[in-house]
This record gives C-alpha cells, sequence and structure tokens, in this order.
C-alpha cells in the first residue's frame, strides 16, 4: 500500500506554514528553547573524569531534547489552527506546553533513552576501534560510526514521533495512549517519515556546525558570544519546522486512515 505520507510534500508543507507563521513560531521557539539550550551549552560543574563524562552528555542531552519537545508541542497548536484555516498565538502554544508539562518531561526522557542507548552503544564499539586504529582511519571509523549510531537514535524515535500530535489534539489522551496511537499511525509510513526528520535533523545541525566553523576560522572578529547568539537565532528559526511536519505528517496519516477531513467538514457543516 502507498504511503500518505510523501517527504517533499510533507516537507513543503511544513515550511509553508512556517513561513506564514514565522513570527508567531520563532518567539514560541525562542523562549522556551533558549533558557533550556543554554543550560545544555555551558559547562556543567561536573569533574572532567573517564567516568563523568556520560553523566555530562547526558545531561545536555536531556536539556537540548527538551528544547525540542517542548517548543513541538507549543509549535503544533499553532501548525494545527493554520491547517484548519484558523490564527492561533503564541498564548496557544504556551498553554498546551503548561496542560501537557509532564507528558513532555517524561517523552523527554524516553527520546534520551533512546539517543542515549543508541550513542552508549556506539561508543562502546568506536572507542577500541580508535585505539587500534591511529589518526585518519580511526577518526573515519569513528565518525562512520558515530553518524551511524545517530541514525539508529532518529530510527527508534520514529514510531513515537506523533505522540505530542496526539496528545494536543486528543486532549483526553494519556502518555501510553499517546504511544500506542503513534505506534499505529506511523506504521507503514515510518520510512518517510524518518526520512522527514533526518532532512530536519540535518539542515539544523548543518547550520549550527556552519556557524561554529566559521566562528573557529575567524577567531577574536567576533566576541564568542555573539557567535552563540547567532547559532541560537538561526536555530530557532529552524526548530519550528520540526513541530510543523509532526502537525503535517499527522493530519495526512488521519485524513488517510481515519477520514479525519470528513469529520471536520461535518463538524464544519454543523457548526
Amino acid at each position: 500500500m502507498r504511503s500518505s505520507v510523501l517527504v517533499g510534500e510533507t516537507l513543503d508543507a511544513a515550511v509553508g506554514c512556517c513561513r506564514r507563521d514565522l513570527r508567531t513560531l520563532f518567539v514560541v521557539s525562542a523562549m522556551l528553547g533558549f533558557p533550556l539550550l543554554y543550560i545544555s551549552s555551558v559547562r556543567i560543574a561536573v569533574p572532567t573524569t573517564d567516568e563523568a563524562w556520560p553523566l555530562l552528555i547526558l545531561l545536555r542531552l536531556f536539556f537540548s531534547q527538551l528544547a525540542i519537545q517542548a517548543t513541538i508541542t507549543a509549535g503544533i497548536p499553532v501548525v494545527t489552527a493554520r491547517l484548519d484555516g484558523a490564527v492561533s498565538g503564541i498564548v496557544a502554544g504556551l498553554r498546551a506546553v503548561a496542560r501537557r508539562s509532564v507528558e513532555v518531561v517524561l517523552l523527554t526522557i524516553v527520546h534520551v533513552a533512546c539517543f542515549y542507548l543508541s550513542g552508549a552503544i556506539g561508543a562502546a564499539v568506536i572507542l577500541p576501534l580508535m585505539a587500534s586504529n591511529e589518526g585518519f582511519t580511526g577518526r573515519l571509523i569513528g565518525y562512520t560510526i558515530a553518524i551511524a549510531t545517530y541514525l539508529v537514535a532518529i530510527a527508534l524515535v520514529t514510531p513515537i514521533s506523533l505522540t505530542l500530535a496526539v496528545l494536543v489534539n486528543e486532549p483526553a489522551s494519556s502518555l501510553a495512549r499517546g504511544l500506542a496511537r503513534s505506534w499505529v499511525l506511523t506504521r507503514g509510513s515510518r520510512f518517510q517519515i524518518f526520512a522527514v526528520f533526518l532532512v530536519c535533523n540535518l539542515l539544523l545541525y548543518s547550520v549550527a556546525l556552519g556557524i561554529t566553523v566559521i566562528s573557529r576560522a575567524i577567531p577574536g572578529v567576533v566576541p564568542s558570544a555573539a557567535w552563540w547568539v547567532a547559532r541560537m537565532l538561526l536555530v530557532f528559526l529552524i526548530v519550528p519546522i520540526v513541530p510543523a511536519a509532526v502537525a503535517v505528517i499527522y493530519r495526512q496519516l488521519r485524513m488517510h486512515r481515519e477520514g479525519m477531513d470528513l469529520v471536520l467538514l461535518q463538524q464544519h457543516i454543523g457548526g
């Protein structure tokens, strides 16, 4: 059966939603993401020993993922309203986060567990190989396995990627029901959804990495704090594509499998 999720059309619709509500989505992502990403980027007071570095990585990963999950939760009502032909503001997004704050934190833990598990397995493979292969070969092996483990992590979270959309759009749902609904909705379209999130991640990290490379290529010209702010501003412009993609995919799958467009039409006629 042909998947109802087309990568190009989904990304085009997500970008279109972001363009029409850019100011709202940018403010929401900045308000939620800036403090959390700042915490994840500062040097947390953990002793720099071999035993402590996994804890440091875990803490930074948790706060960065929390920023992303909170932004997705806040962005979904804005994008959903736009898809329905209405307009939603910053308050609606923040209310969604407030109502589902516990679920957002718990889901963040689930996402971090997926990323950290795949990363820990990758590190267990990478470190011995890099120790036995010095120089360029060792680095090439390390980077290759690191990228592979990141792809595995994205694949692990793909089946539950619509959980927040379920929680926001179906208020009676619990976290367990949201996870189960996401698992069912994504069945048969997971490769396409994986591709959508892969493109979003590549875009996000390419921008952040590009600014980092430029800042290191011309050290001292611009203060490091200014580079960090510039990187965060660009990230906040790109991050809203993720909740937009989640909302679009959720709508596409429900229309294809549950006739959501007919339900909305009946509600509109009845109202």
